[in-house]
């Protein structure tokens, strides 16, 4: 809240909009062709980089670097 209204603005600096979250985690609901290591219904969990952020989701479709 305290973002959203600016109160942060100098400590925070931002844009809008802005997407937040670092880590995820989840279920597998699908597996691409060729996809090994991990199957339907495997406990997950991930990072993105500070960079990136976006991670508050309800779907997400993984990279590997």
């Amino acid at each position: 809240m305290r973002i959203r209204s600016g109160v942060l603005r100098d400590v925070v600096p931002m844009t809008f909009p802005y997407r937040t979250g670092f880590d995820a985690a989840g279920v597998v609901d699908q597996v691409g062709g060729g996809v090994t290591g991990v199957a339907m219904g495997d406990k997950v969990f991930g990072m993105t980089s500070p960079v990136a952020r976006g991670a508050h989701a309800d779907f997400t479709v993984p990279r590997l670097p």
